[in-house]
């Protein structure tokens, strides 16, 4: 695809430049980044070094992650307009922010964001309540945040009809919960994003794979599809920490 088709492509997905301003601009003030590490140093510092496993702090940007989006919906069985989306590990709630507000065709009707770590979870009820004030971005709305550990309250997400988990810093043991937490538990048909780590399991069929500009950088995100599991899927013992 050449530069001006993607422009096209990504014009027809995502809401204009201005409506992109402002919802970055609500974030504008927040770094991620720098509240994570500052957890993740406290922590460290107590000794608890099993609670920062699955703690780096990554973020999109939300113009490239509304086009990625836009191709996960429409590979969506079901009627866009009556869609939930849920991002689990959602940090400062960009993501989520992005879903609801920033795809032409308003495919979700509920975005949920859950967070375990209590100083981010805050920058996201932060970066909504500004939007919510400006009154300049539609779907604010239909956004609900959690601080919670995603693993312990499935109800919240698992019946999504797209999912999206940064998984790119997990380790073995949190990838296999996952899957089989998903494989277990979400519908057939559900749409699961990734990041850089791949699923293992014959449930999980990859659709799409692609290079997506990130806050930082650029990571390789991943589309899958959950269809019916055909085999067991490895799980390991229970571990205490952020999806």
């Amino acid at each position: 695809m050449d530069a001006s088709t993607a422009s096209e492509k990504c014009e027809s997905v995502v809401v204009g430049d201005p409506v992109v301003g402002d919802i970055e601009g609500a974030f504008a003030g927040v770094d991620g980044y720098k509240v994570s590490k500052a957890v993740r140093d406290d922590l460290r510092g107590k000794g608890k070094f099993e609670e920062t496993e699955g703690l780096t702090y990554g973020e999109v940007r939300v113009k490239e992650f509304g086009l990625f989006l836009g191709t996960a919906v429409g590979l969506c069985a079901k009627q866009t307009g009556k869609l939930k989306f849920a991002d689990v590990g959602s940090g400062t709630g960009k993501a989520v922010v992005a879903a609801a507000c920033a795809l032409v065709d308003a495919p979700f009707e509920k975005c949920v964001g859950v967070e375990i770590v209590k100083e981010l979870h805050e920058c996201a009820e932060s970066a909504v309540a500004k939007l919510e004030e400006s009154d300049k971005v539609d779907g604010v709305g239909k956004i609900k945040l959690y601080c919670c550990d995603g693993f312990d309250k499935t109800d919240l997400w698992i019946d999504a009809d797209v999912i999206f988990v940064t998984t790119t810093c997990f380790t073995d043991e949190m990838i296999n919960n996952l899957q089989s937490l998903l494989a277990s538990k979400a519908s057939e048909g559900t749409i699961v994003i990734t990041t850089t780590r791949a699923f293992s399991c014959k449930s999980m069929k990859l659709l799409r794979k692609e290079r997506v500009k990130y806050a930082r950088g650029a990571l390789e995100f991943m589309i899958w599809k959950i269809k019916e599991n055909t085999e067991p899927v490895p799980s390991t013992k229970r571990q205490k920490t952020k999806p």
